[in-house]
């Protein structure tokens, strides 16, 4: 057997205080370490029988002093405390145990375990993991992390803003059963833990509904990454997600009227289409085979198609017509030939894109085919040169016949003797002679409705006047 001495060198030998007390606290054992120990934190050489609580400060006293007698009523006691004494700030894990002689307690056996070194850098850790929970709690998107059951292990402040959940009431939850509407549960189970045991590739990027606190559902894009331990076992996942509801629900009615848009421009008979600013168009009405020939793929397959269909004589004309035209409309008829080689007229209005910042998007054009119009204006401006000159052509005959018929007049009246014929002749000279007068000014004026009475009638009494002999003696005052 050992003798009581070499128990005593064993225990001396352990990194760890050990000593022992009777029922009214006094030592009864110590070993070297714990009186090495006692030493460099009250400055006091412990000795047996020396009374415990006498040799320490009243705080330490109200420390332990339930510690043992907890201890002396038969509890087992653990727990662990930091000290402040001389040698700064320590951390001991302490357990008491009752020791029994003849099945009655007299005294404590007590273990204390310097764990500064270990109790550091779990406070260290503790440190790290409230700092790292401020900056996810600060962070502006949800961050969720879920271990290898599906249980959630941490959340941030923005989740559980947009959920309605305290973190007490998602920690330690099953995040699928909790936040997962029930038509998605099986899938998202089902693929979550193929991903978590490592049979497929982590998806970097997805997204999915999840359920709040008071049952209505929101869109959230989540990102990814698989959480492992130090030997590379996947030990659970950390994602962080955004709130997208109402992005897609814009989006959703943006498609719904870009739908509207694109129905009506398709339907309708002109050549719509927007520019990019990198030549490639936005969109093409499909009116455009109809109009050039070619379909939409043509335009976006083929270099410079709009500008090569411009008919050579117009293509001035439209260079000209792009390089200036701003965010106002502008318009300009220029012709296009066919795929088909024919010949159409094109009417011509576009505008310049800008976003909200005043970048250049591009630009948004609407060409009609006015072809028929075209013709149709050019056979009108033919036909009213035509009339024009058979309305000179007319004139001029009808002014020749009457300056015959006055020039027959006047023969005849020099011709006649009888003074009664001879001024019934002159009458009607005057007479022709005002309507020779009235002819003039009516097709002189710039319209055949309307005609100045003050021209006419001061051109007709000096028409009138010059019949007369020694006309230029006679002053004619006109007030018309």
């Amino acid at each position: 057997m050992t003798s009581d001495n070499g128990i005593q060198s064993i225990i001396d030998s352990f990194e760890e205080a050990v000593w022992t007390v009777d029922r009214s606290l006094h030592i009864t054992f110590a070993n070297a370490y714990f009186k090495k120990d006692f030493k460099e934190a009250f400055g006091i050489d412990l000795h047996q029988g020396a009374d415990l609580f006498s040799l320490v400060s009243k705080k330490m006293k109200e420390l332990w002093l339930p510690k043992y007698e907890a201890a002396l009523r038969g509890k087992r006691v653990s727990f662990e405390f930091k000290e402040n004494g001389l040698r700064g700030k320590k951390y001991f894990r302490v357990n008491l145990n009752p020791i029994k002689r003849d099945g009655k307690i007299s005294g404590v056996a007590v273990i204390s375990v310097d764990i500064t070194t270990e109790k550091r850098a779990q406070l260290q850790v503790e440190r790290e993991q409230r700092r790292a929970q401020l900056y996810l709690d600060i962070a502006g998107v949800m961050f969720v992390a879920i271990d290898k059951n599906g249980t959630v292990t941490m959340v941030n402040k923005k989740l559980c803003e947009i959920t309605g959940y305290k973190k007490e009431e998602i920690i330690g939850e099953n995040w699928f059963l909790l936040m997962i509407p029930e038509r998605f549960q099986e899938e998202i189970i089902f693929v979550s833990k193929k991903l978590l045991h490592g049979e497929i590739e982590p998806v970097e990027y997805y997204e999915n509904q999840i359920r709040t606190k008071d049952g209505e559902e929101c869109t959230v894009a989540w990102h990814n990454t698989l959480l492992k331990d130090k030997r590379g076992k996947i030990t659970g996942h950390l994602s962080s997600g955004m709130d997208i509801t109402g992005q897609r629900i814009l989006e959703e009615q943006l498609k719904k009227r870009e739908e509207l848009f694109r129905t009506v421009a398709d339907y309708t008979a002109d050549w719509e289409y927007w520019k990019n600013p990198d030549g490639t168009y936005t969109y093409i009405s499909p009116s455009v085979e109809t109009i050039t020939g070619y379909t939409p793929e043509d335009f976006n397959t083929i270099p410079e198609l709009y500008e090569t269909i411009i008919h050579p004589d117009d293509r001035d004309l439209f260079k000209l017509h792009s390089e200036t035209v701003s965010r106002e409309r502008d318009a300009v008829y220029f012709r296009i030939i066919t795929k088909s080689n024919t010949v159409k007229w094109i009417s011509h209005v576009c505008r310049a894109i800008y976003d909200a910042e005043g970048v250049y998007r591009g630009r948004r054009g609407s060409n009609r085919d006015v072809t028929k119009r075209m013709l149709a204006e050019s056979e009108v401006r033919k036909l009213l040169i035509e009339k024009e000159y058979l309305l000179k052509e007319v004139h001029h005959r009808i002014k020749n016949n009457m300056t015959t018929l006055l020039s027959i007049i006047t023969l005849q009246s020099d011709a006649v003797e009888n003074e009664e014929a001879k001024n019934a002749l002159e009458s009607i000279e005057k007479r022709v002679w005002s309507m020779l007068s009235l002819y003039e000014t009516l097709f002189q004026a710039e319209d055949f409705q309307n005609v100045s009475v003050k021209h006419y009638l001061s051109s007709l009494v000096d028409s009138i006047l010059a019949t007369f002999p020694e006309a230029e003696k006679i002053t004619v005052q006109k007030k018309l």
